[in-house]
């Protein structure tokens, strides 16, 4: 399963980069992290309404000793809402190996390829044991399933992960973007994977055209860092420092395919939703392969946004209608592209580990029912935030909230209850009130827990 979704009109971070800059501007909104019950720290943060970038990392697929490929097109999106390894056959052109000459007589001499294309045609293919019935943000969608392969994927400092005998989705049709493919769980569970940002402070350094042109990897200066550890380092500032509690569940296919495609859990948060006076309670894919965050039509609904109106054109007989028209999205994915709306509502809140607590508010996010089991994804716009204000900006911008992101899914190699794991935030440095201002803060927001009325709807959903 892969609850990815991305904006289809648009191509990913890769091709949307000229000289080093992102020609997308993001908006962003409020946000405040507090502790539970009494707070002690309030942290004034954002959300983005499209990813400023996304992790990526690269693969090779061996055969014994024998090493296949893909020799160019191994840039795969790094997905935590992706339960497999997916080869795609949409074009692909790696911005990280291009010949930059920043006196702007550019070097294009390069061919088109695509991942798919590479692995079946090589000298030595990858072949074809079965198929399997994939599902996405388009439904379900029939896709080939690869014999059982090593598959080396390379994150940067030199650390990587090998997977032993993975069989691997694969799909000459699939499209995702500027990425090759997508990499899902099964690389991380059993380790922590490090989302690196804090390089984007220095602006000098990132739009430094002549150190660009001569990098050996223009991702390393560019791009959201990733990095696979075995333990979860020292927080740089323990204040700073938020840990969300993570559980696990997972999608079996229902089609009980002859060869089963190599897969692990995804990550699941609890999270606390509120919009005026409404209330709900729900669970979310971590989700860092989706660009934009979802909630599903009911949660919207209880959160008064909107109504379900009967559509005979959709699977249900139903589509919901927002009160208000904030406009649509095109999103696509794994199994084709749906039209989505947008909806802004007052509040998003992440529960964090030792009374910590993350609220995001106001905030904009699209409403789309991917399954049941999925009545929200929080996607890499809730990652970066920030971080494209001070790309656009100047010296006296402030950095993004979240320097560093860790993945600890060390847990996650159990069963049922008796998985655990955290995603951890390490807030930005200059996003870390002082004493005197946690107290001041700490006394207002205790007398409007003393004096605030109770909701008048509180759901779970």
């Amino acid at each position: 399963m892969s609850c990815s979704i991305r904006r289809s009109a648009d191509w990913l971070f890769p091709r949307r980069l000229s000289l080093g800059i992102i020609l997308v501007l993001l908006h962003c909104a409020p946000v405040h992290a507090a502790p539970i019950g009494t707070p002690t720290h309030w942290f004034k943060l954002g959300s983005n309404e499209l990813a400023l970038d996304q992790p990526r990392v690269r693969i090779t697929v061996f055969d014994g000793d024998i090493r296949i490929g893909p020799d160019v097109a191994n840039l795969f999106l790094l997905d935590t809402g992706a339960t497999g390894i997916f080869i795609a056959g949409g074009e692909f052109l790696d911005l990280g190996d291009f010949d930059f000459d920043f006196d702007f007589d550019f070097d294009f001499g390069f061919n088109m390829t695509n991942a798919y294309e590479e692995l079946t045609t090589a000298p030595h293919p990858v072949t074809i044991a079965g198929t399997v019935q994939e599902k996405g943000i388009g439904g379900l969608i029939t896709v080939e399933v690869t014999d059982a392969y090593r598959v080396q994927v390379q994150a940067g400092a030199g650390s990587s992960v090998v997977l032993d005998q993975a069989h691997m989705l694969a799909d000459g049709d699939a499209n995702f973007g500027g990425f090759a493919g997508i990499v899902g769980m099964p690389a991380m569970v059993g380790r922590v994977t490090q989302l690196g940002m804090s390089h984007w402070s220095n602006l000098d350094d990132l739009l430094d055209f002549d150190d660009l042109a001569d990098s050996d990897d223009l991702s390393a200066s560019l791009f959201m860092r990733v990095e696979f550890r075995d333990e979860l380092p020292p927080a740089p500032d323990a204040v700073g420092r938020v840990e969300v509690p993570v559980y696990y569940k997972d999608f079996p296919y229902e089609d009980s395919p002859a060869v089963m495609p190599t897969s692990g859990p995804l990550p699941f948060v609890d999270i606390h939703l509120s919009n005026g006076s409404n209330s709900v309670v729900t669970e979310a894919v971590f989700d860092t392969g989706a660009q934009l965050s979802i909630i599903s039509s009911p949660v919207a609904v209880a959160l008064g946004l909107g109504e379900m109106v009967e559509d005979a054109e959709a699977e249900s007989g139903f589509r919901f209608e927002p009160f208000i028209n904030l406009g649509e999205e095109l999103l696509g994915g794994v199994a084709g592209e749906l039209v989505a709306p947008y909806v802004l509502f007052d509040r998003l809140m992440l529960e964090g580990k030792d009374g910590k607590r993350l609220s995001f508010d106001p905030i904009t996010m699209l409403v789309v029912d991917i399954d049941p089991e999925v009545p929200a994804i929080l996607g890499s716009d809730f990652l970066t935030g920030l971080w494209a204000d001070r790309l656009f900006g100047d010296s006296t911008t402030p950095p993004g909230y979240f320097d560093d992101i860790y993945l600890d899914f060390r847990g996650a190699l159990g069963s049922g209850d008796q998985r655990d794991g955290f995603i951890v935030f390490d807030l930005n440095p200059y996003h870390i009130p002082e004493p005197g201002t946690t107290t001041l803060i700490l006394g207002v927001v205790v007398w409007f827990l003393g004096n605030r009325r109770p909701a008048a709807s509180d759901s779970r959903c």
